[in-house]
């Protein structure tokens, strides 16, 4: 059966992108979705470029808000929105494989999962337009947690996984977090969730907008520091149980990007302080689940 898919993109300001992306999304070989879009009090001409567009393409839904600076609050009003038995997002700003949506439904139907993954690319040229399925691995959720955050396979972006609706029933986004909100998304969707997870090596999601000045201004921002104090809460809580090691280790990782960071900003001391700190109180559950990785490998 042809299940329907909901395609959610929040936009904001996003009139320079938002064009080509709905197009890569209209360009699919799976053709049956929806695509739900809500212009976040935008200020640009982006409402207008998506009402043009809804009018030539029954399948686009144009919702629009006010903004409040929040991306959660924006996923978290698409969830609302969403009626088919899947649901994927796309951030505005980006494109797709005219294979993305086939593939991912491909590999969920396929392996009786509930959750497919699938690569991303710097590079458009090297968007993957087959639709045969590379590399296939299946995951329960628990492994995944582990596999996503340091095997580096499908890893906790968002924007390349297509999901069973059923799966997000009490679950929403951290309205607080501006910051690796959906890393916390995903991972309570698979820890509250025993389920099946595959992941294929597919480049099928071209994401081309990286700002790196955008992301090291600031040092430690309050979104930076939210989302580190989050890890640090669910680490201490206990919250993902048998994959608490890989939170810790997760938690030192973050603190060494954020020291790189820190070379780029003036008068961040404390800040470089705090994070040497954080590092060294778990550097030896790092070494261990590194060992594990390396030496034993993953259950």
């Amino acid at each position: 059966m042809n299940e329907k898919i909901d395609v959610l993109i929040p936009v904001y300001n996003g009139a320079k992108y938002i064009k080509r992306c709905i197009e890569s999304l209209e360009a699919q070989t799976y053709d049956n979705i929806n695509i739900i879009v809500l212009n976040d009090g935008s200020k640009d001409d982006s409402l207008n470029i998506v009402k043009d567009m809804e009018k030539q393409d029954d399948r686009i839904r144009l919702y629009s808000k006010e903004n409040e600076k929040s991306v959660s609050i924006a996923r978290n009003y698409l969830l609302t929105k969403i009626e088919s038995k899947y649901f994927i997002f796309v951030d505005a700003d980006d494109v797709v494989s005219p294979t993305y949506l086939e593939c991912l439904m491909n590999a969920i139907k396929e392996n009786d999962c509930k959750m497919a993954c699938c690569e991303y690319t710097f590079f458009k040229a090297f968007l993957s337009k087959k639709n045969i399925l590379k590399n296939k691995k299946i995951y329960d959720s628990s492994d995944a947690i582990g596999e996503f955050v340091l095997g580096g396979r499908g890893h906790f972006m968002l924007w390349n996984k297509l999901i069973e609706t059923s799966l997000i029933k009490n679950i929403s986004f951290n309205e607080n977090i501006n910051y690796g909100e959906d890393m916390f998304f995903i991972l309570d969707v698979m820890h509250k969730n025993d389920i099946k997870v595959v992941s294929i090596k597919n480049k099928l999601y071209y994401y081309k907008y990286f700002n790196f000045k955008s992301i090291s201004k600031g040092g430690l921002n309050k979104n930076k520091k939210m989302f580190l104090e989050t890890l640090i809460k669910y680490e201490q809580e206990d919250r993902y149980f048998e994959n608490t090691r890989i939170i810790t280790t997760w938690i030192y990782l973050t603190a060494t990007y954020f020291q790189f960071l820190a070379h780029f900003n003036k008068g961040q001391k404390e800040y470089k302080k705090y994070l040497k700190t954080i590092k060294k109180e778990r550097i030896k559950a790092v070494r261990e689940e590194f060992q594990r990785i390396v030496v034993v490998g993953r259950p």
